[in-house]
């Protein structure tokens, strides 16, 4: 029992013995300290941490427009609103951009379709910023079924990513009377 005794406390002081290891020892727990202070604590200077972006998005209407030789378009409208407040760098949009197309209700890809867009001029800062868009897509196929693609993208600065969102609506091409064909 004495031996196991004597052991640990053998073991217990061998740190101390080498004053080497001590003062590594509290020099490496210091830094650490440190260095937990300082991550955790706010600067003098920097306010409280601002929120995402503050945004919305209303798909108004969509409208089936005939066309020459059967085919037709779709007129989308939609709302598009940001609120700009004074923050740091990427906590605000500088531009909003709105993208329609008509694509094919069957399995494919679509990259080669054209899309309809239209960006806002530069967005200031401390306002809200509202938006009604209207888009137009190309003349297609009136005997079809088509979909409506539309993207919308609120611009953000350099290195904060865009945020961009992707919303999909029925489209019944049949609008041969002027009547709105489509559904959101």
């Amino acid at each position: 029992m004495s031996r196991a005794r004597s052991a640990s406390r053998r073991w217990r002081r061998r740190p101390l013995r080498d004053p080497r290891r001590a003062w590594a020892a509290i020099v490496a727990g210091l830094a650490v300290a440190c260095g937990l202070v300082i991550a955790g604590a706010p600067s003098q200077g920097a306010a409280a941490k601002a929120p995402d972006l503050i945004r919305s998005h209303k798909w108004l209407s969509v409208q089936c427009v005939p066309g020459p030789s059967n085919t037709v378009r779709a007129r989308i409208k939609v709302r598009m609103t940001v609120v700009n407040y004074e923050g740091l760098g990427g906590d605000w949009a500088d531009h909003m951009e709105a993208k329609a197309r008509l694509e094919p209700t069957t399995a494919g890809l679509n990259f080669t379709r054209r899309w309809s867009s239209w960006k806002t001029p530069y967005l200031v800062i401390n306002k809200r910023h509202s938006y009604v868009i209207n888009l137009t897509t190309d003349n297609l196929s009136a005997t079809k079924a088509w979909k409506v693609h539309l993207k919308l993208i609120w611009h953000r600065t350099f290195p904060t990513r865009n945020i961009a969102l992707n919303l999909y609506g029925k489209f019944n091409g049949g609008c041969t009377n002027g009547l709105t064909g489509a559904s959101i």
